[in-house]
């Protein structure tokens, strides 16, 4: 009777009955197989006992350690060439066990449903070594078109010792240590990579293709590639990366004091998880350092995971591949309960080459120490930031905003680290943003115009001319803050109009008294509404210009120290429409004048009502003040104010009559 090898055992219904014990979550095994497995693959029924034992052989293979390595010949003096045996070996075995020691293999193409186990940290598969004068690793495995590939315990050596390939673009040096191509279920189970030197730039300039052909360990086109526990040592450059691959997943990954650049890329694949993770970069490397993180890809979820190190954490496109054609959509990314050191960025090099859809980062910490920005978002739809504490010296802002529909920023906290400069910098082609129950602390230090503050609208990125900003709400927050609460700071030709802007339930506090040039310093608003907010120890008054529409309603100001100033809001250059203001109150401190509207405004309308101190300078609006005998005859609308200067009073139309504060009719 002719015998069959266990591995021969694995060809159809065999690999499939394997992978069901690998890979119980991906591939179903042969429960209630009404035959014998060989019977009906080969429908033999003499060799049925025999191929039952060696099955089952098999299978014990799979959950015990497989062939000893050493015992079929190899040498473990980290010099000798094994990929012969190792070959040889998978061929006739579904699994093989690595003892401690050294094996060096290479460029290896193994079976499908092969095991490779080992000793976590002692068994090693080596890459032949070579000098460092042009002569490139050879790849430990080569892998297309395999399936249900475990290695377990094993560590990847690239076998360099020393970093003279860094920063080098000669191409012909290096290539990857493991690479996978159109293959699906592979997993690595407590693995090591470590002394490999990749590089995937040409003059600074990544080329189309160099997302997988210089990393450490690649996958291509792959569907299923799981990596449970191990690490990252010594290693320079580059790490793991996923090219639209699917289901590319990490838990308790570990990758600390390295020289990898960025330990872990996913681009344009579908299904990235990386959690309970720690992936720490070189902090000390200065302008050398990568991306901690560099993912671009669909339905992404990094959870609890403590990342530091970098430049930054990218969910973008850092480059134009034009393999790919057109534009790629990131969507349904989840970023939360992470521990950070660095700048988030969500945002690509165009408009045309990136957007991103269904955006959450969520209960994170971010230690931006040293960085300009701690989330940076642009090119998005539908993106929540809740939840985060971001703490940081020398940060500009703490959120950078940019081309985005449907914004939500809430419930985050800002701590006061002396250099925070500003929470929010609003920029070009923002629509319907929601800026509520955070808390704030922001300092002036660094902030390009002389203040700090809690909202800036900015045109510093805006190249393209007008852009639209619209329905903005900003409320319920709590800020302190040694600038203007918010404000506007454009400069140049290319400025934004802000449609529709509500201001709402807030409380400014200006910080130790502050330097603030104004409190509220809205510009370019064509409907604004500010109502019901706290301005606590205010220096100066609120100033608008390029406003129209404007409604002041229930807002009460603490100027600081029971100090005087001249308006408590000024209406200054081309303000336009209406301005309404109702019972809005000044509790501590005085003002000469409530309101005041200045040349070169050109208000149509003007309602007051109930505001404390009842003031308004001699400029408030020529129409609406002067003697008695100049009031408008029939004002029409109802709470129509004008100031008498004969009475010295403000009065307003009631629909009949005129009256003043106290409704008696004058």
């Amino acid at each position: 009777m002719k015998q069959l090898s266990r591995r021969k055992l694995l060809s159809a219904a065999g690999t499939a009955a394997v992978a069901g014990i690998l890979f119980p979550q991906s591939v179903k095994g042969l429960t209630g197989h009404a035959n014998t497995v060989t019977g009906d693959v080969y429908g033999n029924q003499e060799c049925e006992q025999q191929c039952s034992e060696l099955l089952a052989l098999t299978v014990r293979e799979f959950k015990e350690r497989g062939v000893n390595f050493k015992s079929l010949g190899a040498v473990d003096d980290g010099i000798t060439d094994n990929s012969a045996i190792l070959n040889q070996a998978l061929i006739d075995h579904v699994h093989v066990f690595v003892p401690p020691g050294q094996f060096v293999v290479k460029n290896m193409d193994i079976p499908s449903g092969s095991i490779i186990s080992g000793i976590q940290g002692l068994s090693v598969l080596k890459a032949i070594k070579y000098n460092d004068v042009g002569q490139y690793v050879d790849t430990l495995f080569d892998i297309q078109s395999k399936e249900n590939i475990m290695f377990k315990g094993i560590t990847f050596d690239g076998g360099i010792t020393s970093s003279a390939y860094v920063a080098t673009d000669d191409k012909t040096k290096v290539r990857n240590l493991l690479r996978f191509r159109q293959s699906k279920n592979i997993r690595f189970e407590n693995c090591t990579f470590t002394r490999f030197v990749s590089n995937t730039i040409n003059a600074g300039v990544r080329v189309p293709g160099d997302f997988v052909r210089w990393h450490l360990a690649a996958f291509e086109q792959c569907d299923g590639v799981h990596f449970e526990g191990g690490q990252f040592v010594n290693s320079y450059l580059e790490g793991i990366t996923g090219y639209k691959t699917k289901n590319l997943t990490f838990d308790k990954f570990f990758s600390q004091n390295t020289r990898v650049s960025t330990p872990i890329n996913a681009w344009y694949c579908d299904g990235f998880v990386l959690s309970n993770s720690d992936i720490r970069e070189d902090v000390n490397r200065g302008s050398n350092a990568g991306s901690v993180l560099n993912i671009y890809s669909k339905n992404v979820r990094i959870q609890n995971n403590i990342i530091q190190g970098g430049t930054s954490i990218d969910f973008g496109n850092e480059a134009k591949d034009i393999t790919l054609g057109g534009l790629f959509v990131q969507e349904n990314v989840l970023f939360e309960n992470n521990n950070v050191t660095g700048c988030i960025n969500v945002i690509g090099p165009d408009d045309a080459h990136q957007l991103n859809r269904n955006v959450k980062i969520r209960n994170n910490f971010i230690n931006a120490t040293g960085f300009s920005r701690g989330i940076n978002t642009g090119n998005c739809e539908d993106v929540t930031i809740e939840g985060n504490t971001i703490i940081g010296a020398d940060v500009t802002f703490a959120y950078s905003l940019n081309r985005i529909d449907r914004l939500r920023i809430i419930n985050n906290v800002v701590v006061d680290s002396y250099k925070i400069c500003r929470f929010v910098v609003v920029g070009k082609d923002m629509k319907d943003v929601e800026i509520r129950d955070n808390k704030a602390i922001t300092r002036a230090l660094y902030d390009i115009g002389g203040n700090g503050g809690f909202v800036v609208f900015s045109n510093s990125t805006n190249t393209t001319g007008a852009e639209v900003v619209e329905n903005i709400n900003i409320y319920n927050n709590n800020v302190k803050a040694s600038g203007s609460w918010v404000y506007t700071y454009q400069t140049g030709t290319n400025r934004f109009q802000i449609k529709n802007m509500k201001i709402e339930g807030n409380t400014f506090n200006s910080l130790d008294g502050g330097t603030c040039e104004r409190s509220l310093s809205p510009l370019y608003v064509d409907g604004l509404i500010i109502r019901k907010n706290r301005m606590v120890n205010s220096q100066k008054g609120n100033t608008f210009s390029v406003c129209s529409d404007i409604k002041l309603e229930e807002n009460e100001m603490n100027l600081v120290q029971l100090t005087s100033v001249s308006y408590l809001y000024d209406f200054r250059d081309s303000c336009t429409g209406f301005v309404e203001a109702t019972k809005n109150k000044l509790v501590t401190g005085t003002a000469t004048s409530h309101f005041i509207i200045r040349n070169g405004a050109s208000i149509n309308t003007i309602r007051t009502q109930g505001n404390v101190p009842d003031t308004y300078a001699e400029a408030f609006k020529p129409s609406h003040f002067g003697p008695t005998a100049n009031r408008p005859s029939d004002p029409k609308e109802v709470g129509f104010t004008y100031f008498d200067t004969t009475l010295n009073k403000p009065i307003s139309w009631n629909a009949t009559s005129w009256v003043d504060s106290t409704g008696t009719v004058v």
